[in-house]
């Protein structure tokens, strides 16, 4: 039997936390008593670890998830008697599909490559090779440079998936299983948990967000997220498709339409929340 929840799963920096440069509406208390009412589902799908996680819930303040999705997709933890506990069952599936994965000699192809800089070791797992670019212009061409030589030269079955730090100014770049991504582990955590697709919704920002707005979730793109994002969502999918899937927050009075508040003004696009509810959130 299925279950009629929605499964909201949202990205945390500059998506529901505020910790960009743009302006916020201080809508975070609002925004969990709606999940609260409503007995929605909640994910947060990040690229922190489970420690830096439990950093974001001291600072903002925000509710313990029913499950985590961390480390860009490679890690999954799940709520039980109010403490996140690790899903090996996630760690196991990925190990099975990846029999060849070789953290040790994808760590040293990365190094090969000038202007990448290997991530500090909390940053790092069996199934994800993080590395940082100092030149955040050059980082298309180094995501291009990687995946030939992981995966059309060695045959690697892997996801190179890059991103931009606005704030600290620089590039991101991880290496991890195909199998293990924010996409892929949002599919996981939707099927063990019995939920309908229809009833997914995916909160982003930016370049290591776009596999899971491609899925065909309701997806809700935060006013303040990433215009390469943006225009790669546009270059990807039909406008058919976008219009079916993909919800561009551009602020809503008496809301603004960045971070929570453009999560809010999506929830009243895709009919998750009321209009009284929506306005009374601010």
């Amino acid at each position: 039997m299925m279950d009629s929840r929605y499964l909201l799963c949202s990205d945390l920096d500059r998506t529901l936390l505020p910790n960009g440069k743009e302006e916020n509406d201080n809508v975070l208390p609002k925004f969990f008593e709606i999940i609260k009412k409503h007995n929605i589902c909640l994910a947060y799908v990040s690229g922190r670890s489970l420690k830096l996680l439990k950093s974001a819930i001291s600072e903002y303040e925000i509710e313990l998830p029913d499950f985590f999705i961390g480390d860009v997709g490679t890690t999954i933890y799940k709520k039980v008697d109010g403490e996140l506990v690790f899903y090996d069952k996630w760690s196991e599936k990925i190990r099975t599909e990846t029999p060849g994965w070789n953290f040790e000699e994808l760590r040293e192809i990365g190094k090969e490559v000038e202007r990448l800089e290997l991530q500090e070791a909390e940053n790092l797992n069996e199934f994800k090779v993080s590395f940082y670019v100092s030149v955040p212009e050059s980082i298309d061409d180094l995501a291009s440079l990687l995946e030939n030589r992981i995966v059309r030269d060695r045959g690697i079955t892997a996801k190179i998936i890059s991103s931009i730090d606005p704030i600290r100014g620089v590039g991101l770049i991880d290496i991890v299983p195909q199998g293990a991504t924010k996409q892929t582990a949002i599919e996981f955590v939707r099927q063990e948990s019995g939920i309908d697709t229809s009833k997914v919704i995916f909160c982003g920002d930016s370049g290591n967000d776009l596999l899971a707005f491609l899925k065909g979730y309701k997806g809700i793109l935060v006013k303040n997220g990433s215009d390469k994002v943006r225009k790669e969502i546009k270059e990807k999918l039909p406008e058919e498709r976008i219009k079916e899937t993909i919800y561009f927050a551009e602020g809503r009075d008496p809301l603004n339409g960045n971070y929570a508040s453009g999560i809010l003004e999506g929830m009243l696009y895709w009919g998750v929340i009321s209009e009284e509810e929506y306005r009374n959130s601010y």
